[in-house]
């Protein structure tokens, strides 16, 4: 039997919901404009009204540890433990990091015993960096950019090999800036993924292609997905997103 459970991400100055009940999954997400404390109690409402249920439905609720603003973090850690304590249903806590990995896993992406560095940003100026080798995950460390380029992090990954793949999490690629992270990081790389879209390679990408990468790709399935999803809260209708995907070719061979 599928087990019920309501997620919550507050940590990256947005929120973000997603409600999985009676084999529907629901989400919700608002960029941050009054307190958050009102905002994610009236998107509490609204994503249970849509889902046609309550907390007392649930079977578990989910919460992300970031990293990012530690508000937002400690603002849905406690409305995620108010929940469960009222309901009395387990939490179970997760990274920004492993929600990415796992994604990728799911989307037959990357396997389970890859090398991946994953890079979010954090601010203006600086990242949050991970490295995971082998579903093992080293310390994340805040960098700034120009930190991403230094030798420090190079040898970190040179301890570890080489990475399977390399995804770009970062607004780098709106403002067409270069690479955030050395190229050296390129070497041997099977993918390389710029959540970015655009109709031609992204800055990240086409760097990625001039050291060597052979599969690149973009955020465009992402985009496809996020509207299907859209599309199917607002009229219960699934569109066929693998025949749109198909129809643009997302590998830039």
């Amino acid at each position: 039997m599928k087990k019920s459970f309501l997620s919550i991400e507050t940590s990256l100055n947005r929120i973000f919901l997603v409600l999985y009940i009676k084999d529907n999954l629901i989400s919700n997400s608002k960029i941050l404009e009054n307190s958050i404390e009102v905002d994610i109690n009236q998107m509490f409402d609204e994503i249970l009204e849509q889902g046609n249920a309550s907390f007392y439905d649930l079977d578990y609720i989910m919460v992300s540890l970031g990293p990012g603003s530690y508000t937002g973090t400690r603002v849905g850690l406690a409305a995620a433990k108010a929940i469960a304590v009222s309901i009395n249903k387990p939490i179970f806590g997760y990274t920004n990091f492993s929600a990415i990995y796992n994604q990728g896993i799911m989307d037959s992406l990357i396997k389970s015993n890859s090398n991946i560095g994953v890079i979010i940003k954090a601010s203006k100026h600086d990242a949050y960096y991970q490295q995971i080798k082998k579903n093992f995950f080293s310390k994340h460390k805040v960098l700034s950019i120009n930190d991403l380029n230094s030798d420090s992090v190079l040898n970190d990954y040179e301890n570890t090999g080489s990475f399977d793949i390399i995804v770009n999490a970062t607004s780098s690629s709106v403002s067409m800036e270069d690479s955030l992270i050395n190229p050296k990081y390129f070497r041997n790389v099977q993918l390389i993924v710029d959540l970015f879209y655009a109709k031609n390679l992204t800055s990240f990408l086409r760097v990625a292609k001039e050291y060597g990468c052979i599969h690149v790709m973009d955020g465009f399935p992402m985009l496809v997905e996020q509207a299907a999803e859209s599309f199917y809260v607002w009229t219960g209708l699934k569109p066929d997103t693998n025949r749109i995907i198909s129809q643009r070719d997302i590998f830039f061979e």
